[in-house]
């Protein structure tokens, strides 16, 4: 007997002091202690409290199971320690064993799939096993809900096999020690109101069930308390008369059930469910060793022939691109790696190249080169509306994810317009797409109204019959102009109604009810006055078409864009041509939000997101995303949204609305066809200008005795199909002659004769 105590001791004493060693090596890990690579300079002395067999020993287990497993390991040793010191029995440890390492194994997955950060400790959250399991088996197959599922049930499983820990007893002795408190507490108000040597009426007349009864029934706490009354009312020494002789206090109301909250939707919207769109295909996020490996030696090669000195010291494997980080040599400019681009696409053999710097958080810069193959990005993978960070956004839109496979989710109403380009075959389109998904499949037509202007008459036709519509889809640049003017009309009667109830934007009207609003209104006021203000989206997809027609067309968008942001009008700007007479800098500096597809050339990258990079893009949904609250500008791959998508979701909506009810007051609205500080747009209406605009042509042309085109657009600032109009016009009123080959057109008033015929337009 004695000889087993002390083998007893002597292995309690060894696992106590290994668990010691264990922990004070995880604790003092440094990541740029040998063998770490994951942060240069390397530390010439180990600062490891154990050494250089402490820091080899936390490097192993973060790099294979993560940080929380390799903590719990030294948890589970000591509490096998405190079990064998106790004296208590392993009947059979190969099974302690076993449970212990699959806690390892589905702590390292739980923690890969609730931290999806990219690097810890040098290596990826969870470990090389966390990070296998979970994306690379768990993930692929049955999403994240599953995924966690499955990690969970492991976990659940090995806790009690390597503890011998029960759930029944914990949840029993959790039950047990709620009813001690709940008793302990009754006693303890029981003889507070003895000794007060009163007992309340309501206590003893109430109907109401009381908290105790509520939670346990007739149980032996009311038997109890009943109990100590009737013993009260019995050794009391007054008689029960007087009792009732005293002053009763009020009898207990019960409590007033809660008004119910306003929904978040207005009416009973049923949203589409995700299983219309496309599901994610499997992604193998493990990079080929092969790729990499060469890559290495390719970049540090081709940078060392330019006298550039750097190593690769990370990669990171998008679904898209591959970013390798390189640390530079001391005294090594990092413009001058930007200006290797082609070079290192050339000897990559890749179509371009993205140098990247600086690197939020980091000190390397990025290399970011074409994976061989890329993974598509749907909708449906990124579309998470459970996620805590999308519930505080008032319109999150879905847009993609970036090269760390993180999901890029923006605010709509924060943001608070966005600004699109790209060429054909870029994305750009579909990014319209996703924006439209995002919205339908979380807002109902009553919290949100759509404005589609589409001149192309070809991306958003499929939208035609949509119920959040407020008018009909929008392919007349005329009739465009006049959407907007309404649209600045429209803000204007918005801050009209918040200034009325004394708010400062939309949310805080909507907030306040109809019950609140009619009360700050007198009779003649309630009359036309609204108590809930949806959002309207207005979205114009080919924004060069509007300005190729009249280049007026940029005042009303910018008039917008300045005062819209409070009212809860947005609009959504996208454009093949992100030229510099399409996008002006006005228009540029009230949409700081702006998304970057490929271009043709720097100029335009510059012009869209005033910096270079977008030319150097793939195509096929490569973004580039400058966000107005972060200042590093995001690449990412855009959300794939296919035309079997869009109308899977839109035949859901019909079905469940019917026909979209227009707005009558929008359809009927006519609009003033005027340009000037109004912010009213001018313009053209189906086939003629306004009588102003036809004076001011009037008067350059007989004043100016040229009666061309050119001269029109030029002395007027407007578009050739607008001069062309105007021009067309003088002609039916008989100020101006018939076409001439190739020469101006002859002017057949004086001006004595055109002041006199004007007055008859006015």
């Amino acid at each position: 007997m004695v000889k087993k105590e002390i083998i007893r001791e002597i292995l309690v004493i060894f696992i106590v002091l290994v668990t010691l060693f264990a922990l004070l090596s995880l604790i003092t890990f440094h990541a740029a202690d040998w063998p770490s690579t994951a942060q240069a300079p390397v530390n010439l002395t180990i600062s490891n409290l154990c050494g250089v067999v402490g820091s080899a020993f936390a490097y192993t287990m973060f790099a294979h199971i993560g940080v929380l497993a390799s903590y719990c390991f030294v948890l589970l040793a000591g509490c096998w320690a405190v079990m064998i010191f106790m004296k208590k029995k392993f009947e059979t440890p190969w099974v302690k064993v076993l449970g212990g390492l699959m806690l390892l194994v589905a702590l390292a997955t739980i923690e890969r799939l609730l931290i999806p950060e990219n690097f810890f400790y040098g290596r990826l959250t969870g470990g090389f096993t966390g990070t296998y399991l979970a994306e690379g088996l768990l993930l692929a197959r049955f999403n994240f809900t599953g995924a966690m599922l499955i990690a969970l049930a492991f976990f659940l499983v090995a806790l009690p096999l390597a503890t011998d820990l029960l759930f029944y007893d914990v949840i029993k002795s959790g039950i047990v020690r709620y009813r001690n408190w709940r008793e302990r507490r009754a006693e303890a108000r029981e003889e507070a109101e003895a000794a007060a040597g009163t007992a309340t009426p309501a206590e003893k007349s109430s109907p109401f069930v009381g908290p105790d009864e509520s939670v346990f029934g007739a149980s032996k706490i009311s038997k109890w308390k009943r109990k100590a009354k009737a013993g009260k009312e019995e050794e009391g020494s007054e008689p029960a008369g007087e009792i009732t002789e005293e002053k009763p206090k009020p009898e207990k109301k019960p409590p007033k059930p809660k008004k119910p909250r306003r929904p978040k939707r207005s009416g009973k919207y049923a949203p589409p469910p995700t299983e219309l769109l496309q599901p994610p295909a499997a992604r193998d996020v493990t990079a080929d060793a092969e790729f990499i490996r060469n890559c290495t030696e390719i970049i540090e090669g081709t940078l060392a022939n330019f006298k550039i000195r750097a190593e690769v010291k990370d990669y990171l494997k998008g679904p898209v691109i591959t970013q390798f980080e390189i640390k530079l040599a001391p005294g090594v400019y990092a413009a001058h790696v930007r200006r290797r681009e082609d070079d290192l696409a050339i000897a990559l053999g890749v179509p371009s190249v993205r140098v990247d710097f600086p690197l939020p958080g980091r000190t390397t810069v990025g290399i970011q080169v074409p994976n061989p193959e890329r993974d598509m990005v749907v909708l449906r993978d990124v579309m998470d509306y459970g996620d805590p960070e999308v519930r505080k956004m008032t319109l999150p839109v879905f847009l993609g994810k970036d090269i760390y496979g993180n999901k890029i989710i923006a605010d709509l109403a924060s943001l608070p317009h966005l600004l699109i380009a790209g060429t054909t075959g870029s994305g750009k389109s579909i990014c319209l797409n996703s924006i439209m998904m995002s919205l339908l499949m979380r807002f109902s037509p009553d919290e949100v109204k759509l404005i589609i202007i589409d001149p192309k008459r070809v991306e958003l036709t499929v939208y035609a019959d949509l119920p959040h519509l407020m008018h009909p889809i929008v392919d007349d640049c005329g009739k465009a102009f006049s959407m907007l003017e309404w649209a600045i009309k429209k803000v204007e009667e918005r801050y009209a109604h918040m200034k009325r109830v004394g708010v400062k934007n939309i949310q805080q009207f909507n907030k306040l009810g109809k019950q609140k609003i009619y009360g700050m209104l007198g009779e003649n006021e309630k009359h036309g006055f609204p108590y809930f203000m949806p959002y309207i989206v207005i979205v114009v997809d080919e924004l060069a078409e509007m300005v190729m027609y009249d280049r007026e067309a940029e005042t009303p968008l910018i008039r917008v864009a300045q005062i819209a942001r409070a009212v809860g009008i947005h609009l959504v700007l996208a454009t093949q041509k992100p030229h510099s007479n399409v996008i002006s800098t006005t228009l540029k500096s009230n949409m700081p939000a702006r998304i970057a597809f490929n271009v043709t050339c720097g100029v335009d990258s510059r012009t869209i997101l005033d910096d270079s990079g977008a030319e150097k893009l793939l195509g096929r949904g490569d973004m580039l995303f400058r966000h107005p609250e972060q200042p590093h500008i995001v690449r990412g791959q855009g959300c794939w949204v296919s035309p079997q998508d869009c109308e899977a979701i839109i035949g859901h909506l019909k079905e469940a609305y019917n026909e979209p009810e227009f707005d009558e007051e929008l359809v009927n609205f006519e609009g003033s066809n005027s340009v000037g500080a109004t912010g009213g747009i001018g313009g053209a209406t189906g086939g003629g200008g306004s009588s102003s605009y036809i004076i001011k042509a009037g008067d350059v042309v007989v004043n100016s005795g040229r009666g061309s085109v050119t001269n029109l657009q030029r002395k007027m600032g407007v578009g050739f199909n607008k001069a062309s109009d105007l021009m067309d016009e003088l002609t039916e009123l008989g100020v101006v002659g018939p076409p001439r080959d190739g020469k101006p057109r002859e002017v057949m008033m004086d001006p004595e004769a055109w002041a006199k015929f004007k007055q008859g337009l006015t």
